[in-house]
């Protein structure tokens, strides 16, 4: 695929490599930048499923417009070959970033409050993303969080959308990564907001800890459901300040543990 052009988009470099597709470095010899250029493998193009997911991805993206979420350009098929542009996103993945150790306290609450954003702009367009993990968030050279990898995103009901039309998943399937996934992940039910936002508070305890909040195991994470909050997290929540008066933050921090429905209801008052 090196040096080949798809569209208008000439492949530079191979940046990664999933299950699904491949991602490369390419240049838009258009608009003349560099962008990612997302192929399916070629072995999936005959899957109509990965098919599907692969579109859901372009779908979710091309509904959201927010710093800390990754912008698509295009989405299209050529020569039998589906594709997906997105900006070019240089830094690291929070995993590898992880790989040093344990983040320190603000850092933890910094990134966490960009995540809250993120999922916040998403949900507000009633976009679920499923699969939030460190392998699925970026860290740009400017500090800047970016949500990546919409594919098993599932839409829900919002004001203005009385069905799930745009909805390719199946409603009770099983989808996302151990151990992030919220219980009604793991018990085949319907995703929600909660969901999300679960899966964002395992992401953060992992920041601060260095280690997942549960094993790879199905009864270790159903387990985890049931537990209560750790001590040291409301320790944490108690005197964080991330560049805000502290005092606000404590409000922002109890606003949001009492409403699970959704992260934008810290601004509700």
């Amino acid at each position: 695929m090196l040096e080949r052009t798809i569209s208008h988009y000439r492949i530079v470099a191979r940046i990664g490599v999933g299950g699904m597709g491949v991602v490369y470095r390419a240049h838009d010899e258009q608009l003349e930048r560099d962008v990612a250029l997302k192929v399916l493998n070629r072995g999936t193009l005959a899957n109509e499923t990965a098919r599907q997911r692969f579109r859901r991805e372009a779908l979710a993206l091309g509904k959201l417009n927010h710093p800390n979420i990754e912008t698509v350009y295009e989405f299209g098929c050529e020569d039998g070959i589906d594709f997906l542009v997105m900006e070019l996103i240089t830094g690291v993945a929070l995993h590898y970033k992880l790989a040093g150790g344990a983040l320190p306290e603000k850092e933890v609450l910094r990134l966490g409050a960009q995540l809250a954003d993120g999922l916040e702009a998403a949900h507000a367009q009633g976009i679920i993303h499923r699969d939030l993990k460190p392998g699925n968030l970026h860290i740009t050279k400017d500090d800047r969080l970016k949500i990546l990898d919409f594919g098993l995103a599932q839409w829900i009901p919002t004001g203005d959308q009385d069905n799930l039309a745009l909805t390719v998943s199946k409603a009770h399937e099983i989808t996302g990564t151990l151990p992030y996934m919220a219980p009604e992940q793991l018990r085949g039910q319907r995703a929600d907001r909660r969901t999300d936002i679960y899966s964002a508070g395992a992401v953060l305890y992992e920041n601060g800890h260095r280690q997942a909040a549960a094993s790879s195991n199905l009864g270790a994470t159903t387990h985890l459901s049931h537990s209560g909050t750790p001590t040291d997290c409301a320790q944490l929540a108690q005197s964080a300040d991330y560049g805000g008066p502290r005092q606000h933050h404590r409000q922002s921090a109890r606003q949001r543990s009492q409403s699970p429905l959704s992260i934008g209801a810290r601004n509700a008052d």
